[in-house]
């Protein structure tokens, strides 16, 4: 499934909004952002509370471009010239841990995008079900995000959207070692990325923020625009084990939001 965007011309050129794309660096960024003051998906710590949590937890409440949003394609800008990923990911996995929140997949150095002339080292992957994104209001069984951070501390997240149906391979290999209680960790030697990033010649780039406390600001967001596939298995096999693990929506409050690519 492809998303079209609409093409708005106004007094700004689409590559003066992609400047604006160029988040300053999150303070104290952490690309493992799952310490700190206790936090669920339901209960007394669930999402609503979780401004109220920690001093640390406050953008989660007052943050002006928090994730995830629905994007709306009608406020899309569509860029003139590509800017494409340049993915130099050799997969080398250092773990495979259950966090009590998800399932994270952290990485050994060596595997990182090149973007904008900046490069982004690969940190980790973690998966939602379902979706925390939508796309013009459409909601999606499952959410990857591969998380990235640069030498300055910026930090950029491929949010890669998934429906029901195949099997997906790299899922498959993660799910055969996958943890079942919080704080075990598993062994993988190696992990296809490569399966994970088709469709990324187009995609959707926006400012916001973690989806998970502390709810820092200053995230560069890539947000696939080509579904891909997973069983309903593989999606029932995450939620077994962390039911619901998605932040509601977020308001979008104007943000400049662009599709590029074919």
């Amino acid at each position: 499934m492809r998303f079209s965007a609409l093409c708005v011309v106004g007094a700004l050129s689409c590559a003066s909004l992609v400047g604006t794309l160029s988040a300053a660096p999150a303070k104290n960024a952490n690309a493992n952002a799952h310490s700190g003051a206790a936090w669920s998906y339901k209960g007394t710590n669930a999402p609503a509370k979780w401004g109220d949590l920690s001093p640390e937890y406050s953008a989660c409440k007052k943050g002006v471009y928090q994730s995830p949003i629905d994007i709306k394609m009608e406020n899309v800008f569509q860029a003139n010239t590509a800017s494409p990923i340049k993915f130099s990911y050799k997969g080398d996995v250092q773990n495979v841990v259950n966090n009590g929140h998800t399932i994270q997949v952290d990485f050994k150095a060596g595997s990182s995008i090149t973007l904008d002339k900046t490069q982004y080292d690969l940190i980790q992957l973690h998966f939602h079900t379902p979706a925390e994104h939508k796309v013009a209001g459409k909601s999606f069984q499952m959410e990857a995000h591969l998380v990235h951070k640069a030498k300055n501390g910026q930090l950029l997240v491929i949010a890669i959207l998934f429906n029901a149906g195949l099997e997906h391979p790299a899922i498959a290999e993660i799910q055969k070692v996958m943890p079942q209680k919080e704080g075990e960790k598993a062994n993988l030697a190696k992990l296809d990325m490569s399966t994970l990033t088709k469709g990324l010649d187009s995609y959707i780039r926006l400012n916001g923020s973690l989806t998970t406390p502390p709810c820092t600001e200053g995230v560069i967001w890539i947000v696939n625009t080509m579904p891909l596939e997973a069983s309903k298995a593989q999606v029932a096999a995450f939620t077994k084990v962390f039911g619901q693990n998605n932040r509601p929506l977020q308001s979008p409050n104007n943000r400049v939001i662009i599709e590029t690519g074919d």
